[in-house]
């Protein structure tokens, strides 16, 4: 059984983060996914969905809709959801990065495991 699902859409630069998540769980439990396997339900049977760093508004792109559906529902059948950076952001019910800057990234998120703003960059 894989115990880690690392999401993966675009190109990231996750291979150090993937290498530690082998070394911790084991590397023939860890693998790479992107949002149409999510949406298809390869979340069943795993025990932690890692969404990593980068850009929010790509996650919003590809998991709005099925995607974040299938994720909300796995957490409440008690899977995990590490969310860093990005990921973390990705999780709130809204976001405020960059506010009153240059390119702020603003705006309402699907998923919504946390009910409030965040607000960045930290």
């Amino acid at each position: 059984m894989t115990a880690v699902l690392l999401y993966q859409d675009y190109v990231h630069n996750n291979g150090v983060l993937r290498a530690r998540l082998a070394a911790r769980f084991g590397a023939g439990r860890v693998r790479a996914v992107d949002a149409a396997e999510i949406a298809a339900g390869v979340l069943t049977g795993a025990a932690l969905l890692v969404m990593p760093g980068g850009a929010d508004l790509y996650y919003c792109e590809k998991l709005d809709g099925a995607g974040n559906a299938a994720i909300r529902a796995f957490v409440e059948r008690g899977g995990g959801y590490l969310g860093i950076c990005a990921g973390a952001y990705y999780g709130c019910a809204a976001l405020e990065w960059a506010k009153g800057q240059d390119a702020p990234i603003m705006g309402p998120r699907e998923l919504a495991f946390y009910k409030g703003t965040a607000a960045g960059p930290v």
